[in-house]
């Protein structure tokens, strides 16, 4: 009884013969209402439209596990040590060669003539290769070449001219290393070598701007800048965001989100909502009108039901209180709730404008 008043059902029992009462209503979204419902049947309740219920409530269940096999098919066979894989033959001319030793064998007169053996390919030799290999590893039986892991190669010291050129261009070599360092050189080398409207380009791509930058030099520090960032290791990385008392969840977060902060707090704008961004006008979402914490939240969302059954997707659609019409493609229904978490979001002047638009 606290299960059906909670489902907003009414207590009157001639009032669950309607198809479209409350009750059935809630028994075709929440799978523990129409258990409810069966126990009611059970007790005597007239519920006519339920036996329709369960055979499209099982439907539902064979396409979800339809589509599961789809998704899933079976794993190839693996073959056991020991024991050799069942393979078909290659044609029908050419039968399994169990079969004709044991004719052979035997003695009977209807066995084929020996066929010549082919050639095995590169492909095959290196698969028996392989197998046999296996097969004396799981025996115990070693190997007669050495099986020692390969040994890192040593790191490469620094030599004078590249500590010299580090110090001038303020490249911290003890933070990057040498094969870090020697990246971010190169690429300094070449923005010195740029003209001020290829600089200016090269920040545009990288998300920096330029309106404070008056100089050639002034453009090279800010790419220099965040080209260090991009070559420092996420524990280097975390180092500099303790040491400038920048919050963050170092377990959680990533080396992208580190970069990005270090960004933020040097006053430069966040790259990651940048490609936020980018993605929500992929999408059509009006990202524009909507602040980056919103169009985060809406973007995830619109991934999860891009990437949800068309079973669940229907339910999600009928608890915002919208019918799932004949013909309606899954498409068109993550369409119509995108524009809804978009109305949730927008600012009142541009819902306004919306209404008007409508």
């Amino acid at each position: 009884a606290h299960t059906l008043l909670v489902a907003g059902a009414p207590p009157v029992a001639e009032d669950w013969l309607d198809p479209k009462c409350v009750l059935a209503k809630a028994a075709s979204i929440e799978p523990g209402i129409l258990s409810v419902c069966l126990l009611l049947q059970s007790f005597g309740a007239d519920l006519p439209w339920l036996s329709s219920l369960q055979a499209e409530t099982a439907m539902e269940e064979e396409e979800e596990e339809d589509e599961e096999e789809i998704k899933n098919p079976l794993p190839p066979r693996v073959e056991s040590p020991g024991r050799p894989a069942e393979t078909a033959p290659a044609s029908a001319e050419e039968p399994l060669r169990g079969d004709k030793d044991c004719k052979a064998e035997k003695g009977g007169d209807g066995a084929p003539p020996p066929a010549e053996e082919a050639t095995p390919s590169v492909e095959e030799e290196e698969e028996g290769d392989y197998a046999r290999s296996k097969a004396r590893s799981d025996c115990g039986v070693e190997e007669d070449r050495e099986s020692t892991p390969p040994q890192a190669a040593p790191e490469e010291e620094p030599d004078e001219e590249l500590e010299a050129r580090c110090a001038n261009q303020g490249v911290p070599l003890d933070i990057l290393g040498v094969a870090g360092a020697r990246n971010v050189l190169t690429d300094c080398s070449a923005w010195w070598g740029m003209k001020m409207k290829d600089l200016c380009e090269e920040c545009q791509v990288r998300e920096l701007p330029t309106t404070d930058c008056l100089e050639k030099g002034d453009l090279v520090k800010r790419l220099l800048q965040v080209r260090i960032w991009e070559e420092m290791s996420f524990k280097a990385l975390q180092e500099k965001c303790m040491m400038l008392g920048i919050s963050v969840a170092f377990d959680f977060a990533t080396k992208e989100e580190l970069e990005d902060l270090l960004r933020q707090h040097a006053g430069l704008p966040s790259c990651l909502a940048a490609k936020v961004r980018a993605q929500c006008r992929e999408k059509g979402i009006p990202e524009e009108h909507l602040r980056v914490e919103d169009a985060c939240e809406i973007l995830d969302a619109v991934l999860k039901l891009e990437c949800s059954k068309v079973a669940e997707l229907k339910r999600v659609y009928e608890r915002w209180g919208m019918v799932v019409e004949a013909g309606l493609e899954k498409q068109d229904m993550v369409r119509n709730l995108q524009e809804i978490f978009v109305w949730q979001c927008l600012p009142q002047e541009e819902l306004h404008k919306v209404c008007r638009a409508k």
